[in-house]
């Protein structure tokens, strides 16, 4: 269903790494880009809203019947600051990251090749579908150590 979308490479930043030359017997300061994978969301986005029955699925009623807090779309901040949205359709995203490990977690460099993956859930699905794995796109990959440190937070 889904064709592949090739991820982006992006640059965070550069670091020196000293390397000794064992030739010349000299130190050699290195200059290495220091880069994360991007997965480019307005593409996924299209594809995913391409699915048939998945746009009018996002576009449909969105409030509870209920008068039952169920999502946002039921919340004052909704109904004030999105009035017109038949007029401009919103499609809400929520942005959430998670940690894994790719190599032995009882090793002694059990934290070295941590990665960080970030994913966008579509929040204007129904709630039974929000959390299928179907629905959950990648939109980034990098090492947990450079989200560290270049983090603003």
């Amino acid at each position: 269903m889904w064709a592949l979308i090739l991820p982006e490479e992006k640059l965070l930043g550069y670091q020196f790494q000293s390397k000794f030359e064992k030739k010349t017997g000299t130190q050699l300061h290195i200059q290495k880009a220091k880069t994360f994978q991007y997965i480019p969301l307005a593409k996924s986005l299209k594809k995913f809203l391409e699915i048939p029955g998945v746009m009018q699925v996002v576009l449909g009623s969105k409030q509870s019947e209920d008068n039952i807090l169920s999502s946002y779309y039921d919340g004052d901040y909704y109904k004030e600051k999105f009035t017109n949205e038949r007029e401009n359709p919103v499609i809400p995203l929520l942005l959430y990251k998670d940690d894994f490990k790719t190599a032995n977690p009882l090793g002694s460099k059990r934290g070295k090749h941590k990665v960080s993956s970030f994913y966008i859930s579509v929040l204007s699905l129904p709630l039974k579908y929000q959390a299928r794995l179907d629905n959950i796109l990648l939109v980034a990959l990098a090492k947990s150590c450079l989200v560290t440190k270049y983090s603003t937070s």
